[in-house]
């Protein structure tokens, strides 16, 4: 049987091979694949879906632990990417423990609306920042593309974490009943 600390521990471990492994896909496999110069926010589509499947505080976490580690591999706004991250993953996360989230055009919905927050509010936090480039412009140019990119990939990308959590809880998480007769094996 596995303690709490145990269960988080296993968690924590996961999650995080999880968003190195995410990191990898968008800097390596998708930046060949740009959609109109617009590739792919991976750990923003995870952080959409952890937060409506696990809740807001661990959406909020998974995007900023997945925005930092972006942030220092990109080398732009050190943190800024994970603020807004954090608040993408726990208002999804809000938002999906008040409806009903498990369901697939939710989870679009989610992602679309997502993309394009996180947009605008990376283009005003570079402006804020004294980052100066046409903001708006870009968002404008860019924002429709991204939407359609994150949401076809949170089609493949939300069903496999939801199939991942239920596999977790019942073989890893989740005590399970002792097989024999005799306890403590």
């Amino acid at each position: 049987m596995r303690t709490g600390w145990q269960a988080y521990a296993i968690r924590t471990f996961l999650h995080g091979a999880f968003l190195i492994l995410l990191l990898v896909f968008e800097t390596s496999f998708f930046s060949v694949f740009p959609l109109r110069g617009v590739t792919p926010d991976l750990v923003l589509i995870a952080a959409i879906s952890v937060g409506v499947l696990r809740g807001y505080l661990s959406g909020a976490a998974f995007g900023f632990a997945g925005g930092m580690l972006a942030d220092i591999l990109t080398g732009r706004l050190i943190g800024l990417g994970a603020l807004i991250l954090a608040a993408v993953g726990a208002a999804a996360g809000a938002l999906g423990q008040r409806i009903e989230s498990e369901r697939i055009p939710v989870v679009l919905l989610f992602n679309v609306a997502g993309a394009a927050l996180y947009l605008s509010l990376y283009g005003a936090g570079a402006w804020a920042f004294g980052v100066h480039m046409p903001v708006w412009e870009g968002v404008a140019a860019l924002a429709p593309w991204l939407m359609a990119y994150n949401g076809a990939l949170s089609l493949l990308l939300h069903p496999f974490l939801r199939r991942a959590y239920r596999f977790l809880d019942a073989v890893y998480i989740v005590p399970r009943a002792p097989t024999s007769g005799v306890q403590g094996r």
